[in-house]
């Protein structure tokens, strides 16, 4: 595969605390990386030392990620960092399958545990700690998806493994922030038609058209109002969906619902007062 290039998001993105640890394999000073120590048992030296001692760690081989517990996608996320700049480096790249291996060997049995845990939501508030690893994996995903789109030979199908399981930690536990499930449908929609599925492509964008639409009734009844931030993704969501239904239908029948949704677009927004129903006390 084509080698990765060191840019400003990947730059911040390694900027934390193993900077030190990032910088080493930048820099190929392997005798450093070998010799790194682990403090009050910190899992990414040990893990990074063990790689670079003896060509593969333990650690990392045995260690759990299914079983949901605090920091388990801090590591996870710890762990793309590691495969970026293995990547980077270029000289690696058996320690960097190894890794990879691992993340995405992980990655659906994750997935299903985070669903599993997901206690009825939305009829039932989700539990703080599967909320917590859960947006912590769906951010790491996202990293991934970010490093394979930087590929210049990344495999759709490799994209879509992972676009498809980052939309399932949304739908499960955040299907009420519709800034955020409206992107990640269209994108699951969107690499369902690079690979040819159009059926499943269409059942996609036709789930946000049936979720979204309520949100554009609700601004054309209140011709006062205007989107906010969120608003706004969520309505762009919507008039994409209903393109995409009407381009691969080779249909028009959206046309007048995009206008109706570019009027509500063009609107100023204005902060709706939050009133306090309790009195003030004297």
């Amino acid at each position: 595969m084509s080698k990765l290039t060191l840019n400003d998001s990947i730059t911040s993105f390694i900027d934390n605390e193993y900077k030190t640890i990032w910088d080493l394999i930048l820099e190929n000073k392997t005798e450093e990386l070998k010799s790194i120590s682990a403090e009050d048992g910190e899992l990414l030296p040990a893990i990074v030392s063990g790689l670079f001692s003896d060509g593969e760690s333990k650690v990392l081989n045995e260690y759990d990620f299914v079983s949901l517990k605090e920091n388990n996608s801090l590591l996870f996320k710890d762990l793309i960092r590691l495969i970026l700049v293995l990547d980077i480096n270029g000289e690696h790249e058996e320690l960097r399958l190894q890794v990879v291996d691992k993340l995405f060997e992980a990655i659906p049995d994750v997935v299903s545990k985070i669903r599993e845990e997901s206690n009825g939501y939305p009829q039932r508030p989700v539990n703080a700690l599967v909320w917590a690893e859960g947006t912590g994996f769906r951010a790491s995903f996202n990293a991934l998806i970010y490093y394979y789109r930087q590929k210049e030979d990344a495999d759709n199908n490799t994209l879509h493994f992972l676009i498809m399981n980052r939309t399932q930690i949304t739908l499960a536990i955040m299907g009420h922030y519709k800034n955020l499930v409206g992107p990640d449908m269209l994108e699951s929609a969107q690499i369902k038609e690079q690979l040819g599925q159009i059926d499943a492509a269409l059942s996609f964008y036709k789930a946000v058209e049936a979720d979204f639409k309520n949100e554009l009734g609700w601004f054309i009844e209140s011709p006062e109002t205007g989107p906010s931030e969120e608003d706004v993704v969520t309505l762009e969501s919507l008039k994409s969906a209903l393109q995409a239904i009407d381009r691969l239908s080779n249909t028009d029948n959206y046309s007048e619902v995009c206008s109706q949704i570019d009027e509500v677009l063009s609107r100023e927004h204005t902060e709706i007062p939050d009133f306090d129903e309790d009195e003030d006390e004297e």
